[in-house]
């Protein structure tokens, strides 16, 4: 019933059998009763509530004009947009982490991250600790990445140590894993059973290959990181700026000898006649923005005022046979002061914030017309409106993406 206030998702059911939609509503009364009376006020727009009001708010009028909502096309979403206006509010995360700190990662509080990641991914809602290119990397590395990510930015009680600090982020995202069935008690083992000996195996991670998908598993620890929210910081920084080698987060896990760990899936790109050379890389890298970090006299370290890119040396990056240097296996972090690396960002905020839906349609419908009067035809004004929704929001393939089954299929 919460999500009724979406207008996309209110529209996806009006393509649905209306039988079946009426059997559904009828079996949401059966369970909510009189109940159902309340939850319409807080979801249904103004003029609907009016009307619940004039009738008395009888049941059966409420359950009418909820049927006539899915079978009819919506006449106002404005009042839709400013319902999630508000359920958002100044401070969507403030009751939700303080109700953490109280009595842990519940039901009801996991429901209301979950809500938000899901919303960050589909663009009607940005994490306002990423900078907007940012926003694509963590897009790009899901729905548990997302919820992970929102977790480990809450702050601890005064007086908190760093190891502190560190073993509740892995507290509290290994109470998330458990919660959806994406924990591993031993990774490497349940990997190895998975999908057979690793491909290749070093100190932070092993790596896997999956025949019927095509990409490469991996489970890492955390070792190169300060903390756990530092790693998941890497995955979007490394998502933002190389995106052809953009990491997925499906899985968490725990090691006995090398502690906490990340089971990722990445796609697996071919490698060409000869690997990268060093200056090769350094001549990519600087077309990506970052200038070499020559501080500690060791290769593959770069940065800029965002980022800090480290170990990105042949071993860890792909030459693929046009040429092109594809980075497959980075340490990031966002440069923050505390690197003393001249780091610009400014304290992370640890916020969501909802997007201008509107605004963002209109921008991408302008550059279809745009398109179609470069002599694209039809045809490309809706090619152009799938690639500018494909670049800027990345949104069809993440629309209603929760943790799917296909994630949870691949780690057990």
């Amino acid at each position: 019933m919460a999500e009724l206030a979406n207008p996309e998702f209110v529209k996806a059911l009006q393509n649905r059998d209306k039988s079946i939609l009426t059997k559904i509503i009828d079996y949401v009364y059966n369970i909510l009763g009189d109940k159902a009376k309340e939850a319409l006020k807080k979801i249904l727009p103004a003029d609907k509530i009016k009307e619940l009001r004039d009738s008395g708010t009888d049941l059966g009028m409420a359950k009418s004009i909820l049927k006539d909502m899915l079978t009819e096309p919506i006449k106002n979403e404005t009042n839709n947009t400013q319902f999630n206006k508000n359920k958002f509010g100044n401070s969507p995360l403030k009751d939700v982490y303080s109700d953490i700190q109280k009595n842990g990662l519940t039901k009801d509080n996991l429901q209301k991250i979950s809500y938000y990641a899901k919303n960050i991914i589909s663009g009607n809602a940005k994490y306002k600790r990423f900078n907007e290119r940012e926003q694509e990397g963590l897009k790009r590395g899901g729905q548990l990445l997302t919820e992970a990510s929102i977790i480990t930015g809450r702050s601890g009680r005064a007086g908190e140590t760093q190891d502190g600090r560190a073993d509740r982020q892995e507290k509290d995202v290994a109470s998330l894993a458990k919660s959806n069935g994406t924990w591993l008690k031993n990774p490497l083992k349940e990997l190895t059973k998975k999908y057979g000996e690793p491909i290749n195996a070093g100190n932070e991670s092993s790596v896997f290959y999956d025949e019927k998908s095509g990409n490469v598993i991996k489970t890492s620890n955390i070792s190169q990181y300060r903390d756990l929210q530092d790693a998941l910081d890497g995955i979007v920084a490394n998502n933002a700026k190389f995106p052809k080698a953009a990491i997925k987060v499906i899985g968490f896990g725990n090691d006995a000898e090398t502690g906490f760990h990340i089971i990722t899936e990445q796609p697996y790109i071919k490698e060409g006649e000869r690997k990268a050379t060093q200056p090769e890389i350094d001549k990519m890298m600087a077309e990506h923005g970052f200038y070499k970090n020559d501080r500690y006299g060791i290769e593959g370290r770069y940065k800029n005022g965002d980022h800090l890119a480290n170990d990105i040396t042949p071993k860890n990056v792909i030459r693929t046979e046009d040429g092109e240097i594809i980075p497959i296996d980075t340490i990031m972090h966002l440069n923050h002061p505390t690197w003393n690396e001249g780091g610009t960002r400014g304290e992370p905020e640890n916020e969501i914030e909802q997007n201008n839906y509107e605004a963002n349609k209109n921008t991408l419908e302008q550059r279809g017309i745009e398109g179609n009067k470069s002599g694209m035809g039809e045809n490309g004004v809706q090619e152009n409106l799938k690639g500018a929704k494909e670049n800027n929001e990345n949104a069809q393939y993440h629309k209603d993406e929760l943790q799917s089954e296909e994630e949870k299929k691949l780690i057990n």
